[in-house]
């Protein structure tokens, strides 16, 4: 199928799939009403589900099959705040309710052929459509925020256009270093105070964000914001990411893959093409999509009910090297990584 010729080539490189092209599954899904493997990408979908693969862990993915079995999201309003998305693709228009570009003050937010802000909004919300790929929550709706997010001001104004247009959560895969202004640190602190949970990227820079023994120098990111869900990255081997920032105040872990593989998912602008797409970039928004799903079954979770949640049914990762303390946290892997499965189970009940 031409949609997929450049991603499979991509997806062999990384020795996985079988002799049918990796369509074979280790536990394969059971829900008459929805079957997820008749959209083709599934297949290839590791960060959500086991594939068959001897380079892929069998344990890399999120555990999404019982969180599916209660919910995929529905009811719940999620806004993307990034550059540049094709609203229009075939495989996301379905999902999405409202856009707005920050600059220009209209609807239009495809522009500059950049495929950064449509992956990030596929990987939460692909509907199940027989096309492509399946997002974490694709019952789920989207509003899609393009902003230069070098202008601060921007910044501010799509934070505040999101809560207008009634976001439940906002997902954002990006970091600046030291660039967090008193007035963007206090609009992000005003979604928290309105129950919207806000998820941000720690970055790729391998970078450890707080003083320590070795490190003196303070990066101040929004990630590591108290009103903010911290997110990192880990590999298809179920290791962290080694690219991925990591600190005090980073709160969980999501698939992101190794360098030069990553999450499948939407990459083409004007053409309907899929890849890999890689980093923390990746994993904020699985974990925005983790947080549509705990929302849908409990739309009463405050932010920090959610972050709780969230880091109370995280999956240990690595904990010959982790150094988990007795809360349970890693300086290097935070809380560990999340689990949608646990997470709504936990939610259903909290």
């Amino acid at each position: 199928m031409k949609y997929f010729l450049s991603a499979i080539s991509l997806f062999y490189l990384f020795g996985c799939g079988s002799s049918d092209g990796g369509v074979a599954d280790k536990n394969p899904f059971n829900i008459t009403s929805f079957n997820p493997y008749t959209d083709e990408g599934f297949a290839y979908e590791w960060h959500l589900k086991v594939v068959n693969s001897t380079s892929i862990s069998s344990d890399s993915h999120i555990n999404i099959y019982d969180a599916w079995k209660k919910t995929r999201g529905n009811g719940v309003k999620i806004a993307v705040i990034d550059y540049d998305f094709n609203n229009l693709n075939e495989d996301l228009t379905s999902n999405v309710i409202a856009t707005y570009d920050t600059e220009t003050n209209t609807t239009i937010v495809k522009k500059d052929k950049n495929p950064h802000g449509t992956a990030c909004a596929s990987i939460i919300a692909s509907p199940k459509n027989d096309i492509g790929v399946i997002g974490v929550a694709p019952e789920a709706k989207l509003i899609l925020i393009d902003a230069n997010l070098t202008v601060d001001d921007q910044k501010i104004r799509a934070f505040q256009k999101a809560k207008e247009l009634g976001a439940d959560i906002i997902s954002c895969s990006w970091c600046f270093y030291n660039s967090l202004s008193d007035e963007l640190n206090s609009t992000i602190k005003d979604m928290y105070d309105n129950n919207i949970v806000v998820i941000f990227a720690s970055g790729n820079n391998d970078i450890d964000l707080d003083p320590n023994n070795t490190n003196s120098y303070n990066y101040e990111v929004e990630a590591e914001l108290p009103w903010v869900i911290g997110v990192g990255a880990t590999t298809e081997e179920n290791k962290k990411a080694d690219y991925s920032n990591y600190g005090n105040n980073i709160d969980i872990l999501a698939p992101g893959g190794k360098d030069g593989g990553g999450v499948f998912t939407i990459d083409g602008y004007y053409n309907d093409t899929y890849d890999y797409f890689d980093g923390t970039s990746a994993s904020a928004p699985i974990v925005a999509g983790v947080v549509a799903l705990m929302l849908s079954v409990n739309p009463n979770l405050t932010p920090d009910q959610v972050r709780e949640i969230l880091i109370s049914t995280a999956d240990k990762i690595e904990p010959d090297i982790a150094n988990y303390d007795s809360n349970g946290f890693s300086h290097t892997h935070a809380y560990g990584k999340v689990n949608a499965s646990a997470a709504v189970a936990k939610a259903l009940t909290y």
